[in-house]
């Protein structure tokens, strides 16, 4: 598996692409795509806006997108987002695998364990408030602010 940094693909063909395009209201993903080809990399790539909507109606629901050889033929990938502390979509995450050790059968069921018991999505920033950590108040230089800033639970004993 080869992967090359910075490289750029279209969105509908990606798992980490389709993630991001389900956070799209579907009249947004129309105005994208209603004048633009979805150009297919592979034979498995989404080519058209009617199968690219039932997409990502399906990863807003789960909460997951898969991509079994839609960029490589070689490849299949899942991507879950990553949201901020309003819940709203920042990025996305993937992880991506050779088809000889992930195949069909087992993204359908990846698909299907995850529409059916949804574990808690971690929210960096929602998490650090639970945490009450804060960055040191940049706006004083008093010794007394920054530590302060660095006492409590979050030291380096967790």
């Amino acid at each position: 598996m080869v992967s090359s940094v910075g490289r750029r693909l279209p969105a509908h063909c990606t798992a980490v692409g389709k993630v991001l395009l389900a956070e799209l209201a579907p009249a947004e993903l129309d105005l994208r795509y209603r004048r633009r080809k979805l150009t297919a990399m592979t034979p498995r790539s989404i080519t058209t806006l009617a199968a690219l909507k039932k997409e990502t109606a399906r990863i807003r629901e789960a909460e997951l997108a898969t991509e079994f050889c839609e960029s490589n033929e070689a490849v299949a990938c899942v991507a879950a987002p990553v949201r901020d502390h309003q819940g709203e979509t920042v990025a996305a995450m993937s992880i991506s695998v050779p088809i000889t050790r992930w195949n069909a059968a087992q993204i359908n069921r990846t698909r299907r364990d995850r529409t059916r018991r949804r574990p808690p999505t971690v929210r960096p920033a929602r998490l650090c408030d639970q945490r009450n950590l804060r960055p040191p108040n940049t706006s004083t230089t008093s010794d007394e602010s920054v530590e302060d800033a660095t006492a409590g639970p979050e030291t380096a004993s967790e």
